[in-house]
């Protein structure tokens, strides 16, 4: 086996820590400049450098210059950072090393601010340009994470529900309002859980919330009995919608939560299939498909077949019921003159025939499917 010698070594050493630092992308990162001119935001560029800065400066392979070391060059230079020309930021990223420089720029719009990034290659005075709209500082580390991906393809995530803060200083902030449309009669409205007003009993007539701050704020609508099943678990819950007010805007909410037992109504009944037959001897035939999730979040499928002969003295009907792994047929008679009905239970649902007429010439009745793992006051229970 070929020995290596300690001087070559240490040689593939320096050569491996060389090409790790070959690897990293060194960043000098110049300003932010308050395009408006007015002094009142200039809070706004200390905000935006230090999420830039500290987003960056986490993400590994990145290297930040130093800020003293760039001010002694500038000192060095006799140059301002404000003042720079293109070859002035070029010379400086030389002399610094920096593979990129980054300056920003931003516009305050009275709702929101426009943050303007650009990225220039110190080797080629190539330049990318970043530009984002919005109001918290999930705006910046939007930004950062782009820069990340411009630079070295790479994709980091630095927002998060936390950074949902708003960059706006309190002083700058003009409320917001929302109006809530409701049919309900004297529902409660809550902002933030916080108890805010009665509904007005009529959609044409909204209730208004006044000052709400911006930023993202919970409405809910509550009224005992009404509101909104999720499925499907089939569980009861207060109507509500999150609401991202913007300063000085009002958000309109069309909120018309439905009666519990009304919707579990609709959802038990998977089949509702009303039959007229009109002449003697008549013969009515169809095949249904039903297919819905359980309560576990299962699929459930299944085919019904049902024929009817309108006889002389009777009403009969076949059901063939068949899901993945079962079949079974239900026969069903109801003599004329009389109203019989008739249930028929398969898997976790029941098959039921309920008559409204039956005479020599003429039948009317309604076939139902209905689930049984749900039942119209469990929304009570």
């Amino acid at each position: 086996m070929k020995r290596i010698t300690v001087p070559a070594l240490i040689f593939m050493l320096a050569a491996g820590i060389c090409f790790a630092q070959q690897s990293d992308i060194k960043i000098a990162f110049l300003d932010v400049e308050n395009i408006n001119r007015d002094t009142s935001y200039d809070y706004l560029a200390g905000m935006i450098s230090g999420i830039l800065t500290g987003d960056l400066s986490h993400t590994p392979g990145i290297i930040l210059v130093d800020r003293n070391s760039m001010d002694a060059v500038l000192k060095e230079q006799a140059l301002q950072v404000g003042d720079l020309s293109s070859k002035d930021e070029l010379r400086v990223g030389k002399i610094l090393g920096a593979n990129y420089l980054v300056r920003a720029g931003f516009i305050y719009l009275g709702d929101d601010v426009m943050v303007n990034l650009t990225i220039i290659n110190v080797e080629t005075a190539k330049s990318t340009v970043i530009s984002r709209r919005g109001r918290t500082e999930n705006l910046i580390h939007a930004i950062a994470e782009e820069t990340v991906k411009t630079l070295s393809t790479r994709t980091v995530t630095f927002q998060s529900t936390a950074g949902d803060r708003t960059l706006l200083s309190t002083k700058d902030v003009v409320p917001g309002s929302i109006t809530v449309h409701s049919q309900l009669v004297r529902a409660q409205i809550l902002l933030d859980d916080k108890f805010a007003g009665y509904t007005m009993g009529d959609r044409t007539v909204p209730f208004k919330i006044e000052n709400v701050s911006p930023g993202k704020h919970s409405v809910k609508v509550v009224l005992e009995g009404f509101g909104v099943i999720k499925l499907p678990e089939v569980s009861f819950h207060d109507w509500e919608e999150i609401v991202d007010v913007a300063p000085g805007k009002n958000h309109v909410l069309q909120a018309f939560p439905q009666l519990f037992k009304y919707q579990l109504y609709e959802l038990i009944r998977v089949l509702n299939e009303p039959v007229t037959m009109k002449t003697a001897n008549s013969t009515w035939e169809k095949v249904n498909s039903i297919s819905f999730q359980d309560r576990a979040g299962k699929q459930v499928s299944f085919t019904i077949s049902a024929k009817a002969v309108l006889e002389a003295t009777r009403l009969a009907i076949t059901i063939t019921a068949k899901d993945a792994g079962t079949s079974k047929t239900f026969t069903y008679k109801c003599p004329v003159r009389s109203l019989v009905k008739g249930e028929y239970p398969m898997g976790i649902v029941t098959i039921r025939i309920d008559p409204s007429m039956v005479r020599e010439d003429a039948a009317i009745f309604t076939l139902y499917v209905e689930r049984t793992d749900l039942t119209p006051d469990m929304w009570d229970q």
